[in-house]
């Protein structure tokens, strides 16, 4: 198996970084937004002209955005301080989650007749510096 070409990504990326996790991870909270305040709606039925309901979603809602915001920027963070320089994979679309450690499956991966690898870490170290995130 050729060896990977390692690069780590520059701050100047950083905005690029942000909107690769924003897009398909944006759908996702969408889709679950939606699902969610299909949940929300059934026990509420007879709240809904008291403003329970509105109240409920405004807060799922905010909930949900500022998970989302924090995601983007840990994503964009995590891409340009840690990824290509503590390890790499080949899987960069969903290596990380600010919600779920990386694994070692994660990083061992194949895409395109490669695998990742750890960078002088170990993979406890990784999770460390994933916690600290």
């Amino acid at each position: 198996m050729p060896s990977p070409v390692i690069h780590p990504h520059p701050w100047t990326e950083f905005p690029a970084e942000c909107l690769w996790y924003l897009i398909p991870i944006g759908l996702l909270h969408l889709a679950v937004f939606a699902v969610s305040s299909l949940i929300l709606a059934i026990p509420t039925r007879t709240a809904l002209h008291c403003g329970t309901f509105r109240r409920r979603i405004r807060r799922f809602a905010l909930i949900s955005t500022l998970l989302l915001i924090t995601g983007c920027l840990a994503n964009g963070l995590w891409s340009c301080l840690i990824r290509g320089r503590f390890y790499y994979s080949t899987d960069y679309v969903f290596d990380f989650s600010p919600f779920w450690p990386i694994t070692q499956n994660t990083i061992n991966s194949e895409f395109a007749n490669q695998r990742g690898q750890l960078l002088g870490v170990s993979l406890f170290q990784l999770q460390l510096i994933w916690f600290a995130f």
